[in-house]
């Protein structure tokens, strides 16, 4: 059955949650939980919604907000969170130095990414990972290359090329969420094969 359609008007007040996937923890520490709310802070000036109280739990958060107009989009208010120890992520790392689970998964990444730049999808068009490549598809598609080089140097086949006619933009990306050493310490935490155990920076 499908839910009733939110009743809308000038001033509404809702009530707002969201809960992670099969009911795991979307913040890891309090860092996470400052990021959301800067997430929050940018989105809800940007959508005119008020937050009167807010909880963070967890795995899930509550929100209590009102719209001074009618029609505000509530589905966190245009952020899509995620922690920053999320799966949607393009590692600012040499491909040669991930390990298998992370080659490949940042290639499927790359690519849900690269569709929803180039076909205006919405997914994840939100996400602060996402939102760092607008304007920079060349700098994608060389990242792009570059993991495919990788992955064939490893013994994959790989037959979903990206469209080069489409890689417009900066050709260099300057934008981190994270700076590289804070990722090689998610990397090291994950006690995975990644070769940034045994490296301390690179070049």
């Amino acid at each position: 059955m499908a839910l009733p359609l939110r009743i809308e008007y000038p001033d509404a007040f809702y009530h707002v949650t969201s809960r992670g996937n099969e009911g795991k923890a979307i913040f890891r520490d309090d860092k996470d939980r400052q990021r959301f709310l800067g997430y929050l802070e940018t989105s809800v000036g940007r959508y005119k919604a008020v937050i009167h109280v807010y909880c963070l739990m967890s795995n899930h958060y509550h929100l209590l907000l009102s719209t001074p107009v009618k029609g505000v989009d509530l589905t966190l208010t245009g952020t899509d969170w995620h922690s920053e120890d999320s799966n949607m992520r393009i590692w600012d790392i040499p491909p040669d130095k991930l390990c298998r689970n992370h080659l490949l998964g940042e290639h499927n990444e790359l690519h849900a990414m690269w569709n929803i730049l180039t076909q205006g999808k919405a997914g994840y068009s939100h996400h602060p990972e996402t939102k760092r490549w607008k304007g920079k598809l060349k700098a994608l598609y060389r990242v792009h290359e570059e993991i495919v080089q990788e992955m064939i140097a490893r013994g994959y086949n790989h037959k979903s090329p990206l469209d080069k006619k489409l890689a417009k933009g900066k050709s260099h990306q300057d934008e981190f969420i994270d700076p590289v050493e804070r990722q090689i310490e998610i990397l090291r935490g994950k006690g995975c094969d990644c070769e940034v155990i045994r490296c301390k920076q690179f070049s």
